[in-house]
């Protein structure tokens, strides 16, 4: 008798049918996998922000109720030797120079130098001067560390966190990006974030400047940026499929989208804008 072996090859049929299948898997799945690639970034974020948000409490502990200062010389000679920026005076409290940037930021400190030339001898985060420009985590400075102009000089003027009177809805920090010109991702985040609003009308009519914060100084220093636009506003940026990370002076984190970010505020340029009662994030009071 004579044994016959079957042949186990796949026709081309066959072949095409498999490869078909796996290309609809693919493309059922990638979205999939994308979205959960992009949820644990997020994750990531907030945990950062949750740390930065913890070491900045800890900050205001030990220096009397009040916020870090946006820098040592606002406006003046600005370099690693003469000028300490409110990330790294917080640094200490963070361990980890890590925690200020966001994992969706795909160049993150890409182009940032943490080398400067003129390195303080004995000071630690001096080295980390140029890269603290350039972080993801966006100070809500306008409000909780103005800059002022007193008799002729800029000075970065903190508040008291017992001025802020809802910090569970106040902001302290958002996700941000240094380039707003365009969709590409520039040289890692800004530092500094700008609020929409800039007027409140009082009942009796009378428009009040909201970033002086009713001290007595001649004028507010705000950014060169603006929100003129849904991809123009004041340096912030939804890294997270729309949302932007964002922590409130209690320490909670949480995300927002542009639009629920601006909510309570009339959007204008050049942040002339007017802000609402009740539903404005932004302002401490």
């Amino acid at each position: 008798m004579i044994l016959r072996h079957r042949n186990f090859a796949f026709t081309l049929v066959e072949l095409l049918v498999v490869i078909a299948i796996l290309a609809i898997l693919a493309a059922v799945l990638f979205p999939v996998f994308r979205r959960v690639q992009e949820s644990s970034k997020g994750a990531v974020c907030a945990s950062n922000f949750h740390q930065s948000a913890l070491a900045t409490s800890l900050y205001i502990a030990d220096y009397e109720d009040h916020f870090m200062p946006v820098s040592d010389q606002p406006g003046g000679v600005e370099n690693s030797r003469t000028d300490h920026t409110w990330v790294q005076v917080v640094l200490p409290y963070t361990k980890s120079f890590s925690v200020f940037h966001c994992p969706a930021n795909p160049r993150g400190q890409a182009n940032v130098s943490t080398f400067d030339q003129d390195l303080v001898p004995g000071d630690t985060y001096s080295e980390f001067y140029t890269a603290s420009l350039h972080v993801n985590t966006g100070y809500n400075y306008q409000y909780l560390s103005p800059i002022l102009k007193e008799n002729g000089r800029w000075s970065s003027l903190p508040r008291s966190e017992s001025d802020v009177k809802d910090p569970s809805r106040t902001l302290l920090f958002v996700d941000s990006k240094w380039s707003l010109a365009d969709s590409s991702t520039k040289d890692g985040g800004s530092w500094l974030v700008v609020p929409p609003c800039r007027y409140l009308s009082t009942p009796d009519g009378t428009l009040l400047d909201t970033f002086l914060g009713g001290q007595q100084a001649q004028e507010a220093f705000v950014l060169n940026v603006g929100w003129t636009g849904t991809e123009l506003y004041g340096g912030a940026w939804p890294w997270h499929m729309g949302r932007m990370t964002i922590a409130h002076v209690d320490g909670s984190v949480g995300s927002m989208t542009p639009s629920a970010l601006s909510a309570g505020c009339d959007v204008q340029n050049n942040f002339i804008g007017g802000s609402g009662d009740g539903i404005y994030a932004w302002n401490i009071n």
